[in-house]
C-alpha cells in the first residue's frame, strides 16, 4: 500500500531508491493463509526490517517531500505499534500498545482491535432492535392484516471501532442521539413507545426470560453491551464472536424465549415477528447516539424518569440496582 502510493507520487525516487525484489515482493497483496507457522514468522521479522529500511530511506533529504503521505504515516505508526530497534537491531515490539490506538491493517486504518473480560476481537458492536408480531384481529376489519399495518420486528446491525468502550459513550450520547434517526425510524419508534400491539413484555416474567437470555449468551455468542426489554420491543448492542452469524443469534433467541414466553403467557403462536431489517453505523458518533438510545428508550417512551429506573435493562445494572 505504501509503496503504491510512492509510486504514485515519486516514480523515480521509487525506482533509483528502491531495489527491483523489494518492489516486487510489497507491490502483491498476498495471503499468508498457506504458511506455516515458523514461515510467517520469519515473514513478520522480514517485514519489520523492511519497513524501519523503507523509513530510513523516506528519512533522507531526498525523501522528504514524501513523508507527508498519508500511506507513509500509515506505515510508521504499524513499524513503530510493532516493531523497536535494540541495539541496531530490528525485534518484534516488546511492550504493548493501547488497543485503542492500534492499527490492525494498513488497508484500513480505521479498523481496531477490541479485548474485555480476557476475549480478544477485530470488528465491530452490534445494535439489534426487535419487537413482538402482532396476529391479526379477527372482529377487526379484513384490511388490519395488511403487513404494512402491522408492528414489524426490526433489527438494528450496527458497526462502531471495536475497542470503544461502553459507559463513557453513554454519558456523552445525548447530544448526538438524533444522528441514528430519519423520518422513517422516528415513525416506527412512536408508533412502538405508545404501546401500540401487543404488550407481552410488560409481565415482569416474561420481560425476565428474555433479558436473562440476553445475559446467559453474553460470552458465549457474543459480548453484550447494552439492553433494555420494552413492553412491546427489545433493543440489544452486542459484539458477535467472529464464528457466530448475527442472524443465527436472532433465530436461536427468538425461538428460546418464544416457548419460554409463549408458556408463562398460556398462550400459542408467534410471538416475535418473523422477519427483521438490517442498518448499519457509520461512525463512532453514530453508536454512541445508539448506545444512548438503548438505554433511554423507557424515559422517551414515557415509562420512567431516568433510564436506571427501568427494571429490565442494562442502565439499572449499570448502576448497580439490577
Amino acid at each position: 500500500m505504501t509503496l503504491r502510493a510512492l509510486l504514485g507520487a515519486a516514480p523515480d525516487w521509487v525506482d533509483g531508491t528502491i531495489p527491483g525484489a523489494f518492489q516486487t515482493m510489497y507491490l502483491e497483496r498476498r495471503s499468508d493463509y498457506r504458511l506455516t507457522a515458523e514461515e510467517r514468522q520469519a515473514k513478520l521479522a522480514r517485514v519489520g526490517q523492511d519497513g524501519a529500511w523503507l523509513l530510513d530511506a523516506l528519512a533522507s533529504e531526498a525523501g522528504a517531500a514524501l513523508r507527508g503521505l498519508a500511506a507513509v504515516g500509515t506505515l510508521a505508526t504499524i513499524w513503530q505499534q510493532r516493531d523497536e530497534r535494540v541495539d541496531g537491531r530490528v525485534r518484534w515490539r516488546t511492550t504493548t500498545v493501547d488497543s485503542t490506538e492500534l492499527l490492525v491493517t494498513p488497508h484500513d486504518p480505521g479498523v481496531r482491535a477490541g479485548q474485555k473480560r480476557g476475549w480478544r476481537w477485530r470488528g465491530d458492536k452490534v445494535h439489534i432492535t426487535e419487537t413482538i408480531a402482532e396476529p391479526p384481529d379477527p372482529d377487526e376489519a379484513a384490511d388490519r392484516a395488511d403487513p404494512a399495518d402491522q408492528v414489524r420486528f426490526i433489527t438494528d446491525v450496527t458497526t462502531s471501532p471495536a475497542p470503544s468502550g461502553d459507559g463513557e459513550e453513554l454519558r456523552r450520547a445525548a447530544a448526538a442521539r438524533h444522528t441514528v434517526d430519519d423520518d422513517e425510524r422516528i415513525r416506527i419508534e412512536r408508533y412502538l413507545n405508545r404501546g401500540i400491539g401487543p404488550t407481552w413484555l410488560a409481565d415482569p416474567q416474561v420481560a425476565g426470560v428474555v433479558e436473562d437470555a440476553l445475559q446467559f449468551f453474553d460470552s458465549r455468542r457474543y459480548r453484550l453491551h447494552a439492553w433494555v426489554v420494552m413492553p412491546n420491543h427489545v433493543h440489544v448492542v452486542i459484539t458477535p464472536h467472529a464464528d457466530v452469524s448475527v442472524s443465527g443469534i436472532v433465530s436461536s433467541s427468538k425461538s428460546f424465549t418464544a416457548k419460554r414466553a409463549n408458556a408463562l403467557l398460556e398462550r400459542q403462536g408467534a410471538f416475535w415477528q418473523e422477519d427483521y431489517f438490517d442498518r448499519f453505523i457509520r461512525d463512532e458518533r453514530h453508536f454512541e447516539a445508539a448506545l444512548h438510545y438503548v438505554e433511554a428508550n423507557p424515559v422517551v417512551a414515557g415509562l420512567c424518569a431516568m433510564p436506571e429506573d427501568w427494571m429490565f435493562s442494562s442502565a439499572r445494572h449499570r448502576h448497580g440496582r439490577g
